[in-house]
């Protein structure tokens, strides 16, 4: 990723984060790590926060793939609905003449 990818997936776990800010977010990844008991300065500290934000830009794109799905599924939805709604307009119904047992039919034709 690009130095202005990183930019834009901090700006965007930045919405996502409740408006944290960059120094708000460094502290609770912060927090995290030496709550491993890793100690600032050492790979396995410098790992840890990678990782840190890394699970924030994976759980980031999950939340726009939810949203892009949800999106779709709406579509769908309100196509199915329309098609629904336009079949309706353009039919016919009618009772036909009682038989000889005075039951009438009730027919509908689309147009």
């Amino acid at each position: 990723m690009t130095k202005y990818g990183y930019l834009l997936a901090l700006a965007a776990c930045l919405a996502l984060a409740g408006c944290q800010t960059t120094e708000e977010i460094a502290q609770e990844d912060d927090s995290i790590c030496r709550g491993y008991g890793l100690q600032f300065g050492t790979p396995d500290y410098a790992q840890c926060r990678q990782f840190q934000q890394s699970d924030r830009t994976a759980r980031y794109q999950a939340y726009q793939q939810r949203q892009a799905m949800e999106s779709v599924a709406r579509t769908i939805q309100n196509t199915a609905a329309q098609k629904e709604r336009d079949k309706k307009v353009n039919q016919r119904c009618y009772f036909t003449e009682p038989d000889k047992a005075g039951w009438s039919k009730r027919v509908c034709e689309n147009y």
